[in-house]
């Protein structure tokens, strides 16, 4: 399984914390965003991470070639337009290919260990993919999952809904095992500019998938 980390936006709400660095290398408790998260994949053991950069990208490549470069299999690929979040994984489409992948936020950091999330994944048995939710209090705040009744079975996504029937908030973890067809999608959207506010979101493309029944 691959990693892809999308770590190039700018990270305006963190302004002026981020008017010289990007986001992932805010620090926190005494080291940057972006290594929390690598420390949290050590187990998980990945075939590659590619980390999407761009905003001050010299900052995480200089960051992550010192202190991770004996530790994971890193490629980093350029995200020159920032296009949103759909788009910065359908630039890494060469080199992921058709492996199944893992979409960990660059700016998203949780107590256990990515392994953690994996494991959950895995005990989904056969499907074309998993998403980590948590229950938030402002739906319209986030990308929202509906589930079917009583299951855990994705019946709808929603990016940022007004009046949502769910309160289950996408905490920024994703396994994909159906690439080729997510790589289709965002392709499409990309072709006949679906998009919002001028960003291609990564949950209009999962939703699509759904809808042509993966």
């Amino acid at each position: 399984m691959k990693v892809i980390i999308p770590a190039a936006g700018t990270g305006t709400r963190l302004f002026p914390h981020t008017h010289t660095k990007p986001k992932p290398m805010v620090y926190i408790a005494g080291k940057p965003i972006i290594g929390h998260i690598l420390d949290r994949m050590v187990d998980l053991e990945p075939e590659e991470i590619i980390l999407v950069v761009g905003y001050h990208k010299e900052q995480i490549i200089s960051y992550v070639d010192e202190h991770y470069k004996d530790v994971f299999n890193i490629r980093y690929v350029d995200q020159q337009e920032r296009l949103g979040l759909g788009h910065s994984i359908y630039i890494t489409r060469d080199i992921v290919g058709d492996s199944d992948i893992m979409i960990a936020l660059g700016d998203m950091i949780f107590k256990s260990g990515h392994l953690d999330f994996y494991n959950l994944h895995a005990k989904n048995g056969h499907c074309a993919g998993s998403i980590g939710v948590r229950e938030v209090d402002e739906p319209q705040k986030y990308g929202i999952v509906e589930l079917e009744p009583d299951t855990s079975c994705i019946k709808h996504l929603e990016e940022k809904p007004e009046h949502s029937a769910s309160n289950l908030g996408i905490a920024g973890v994703y396994f994909v095992k159906n690439t080729p067809m997510l790589f289709e999608v965002l392709e499409w959207m990309l072709e006949n500019n679906v998009n919002s506010r001028g960003e291609y979101q990564l949950t209009d493309a999962l939703q699509e998938m759904i809808r042509r029944g993966s």
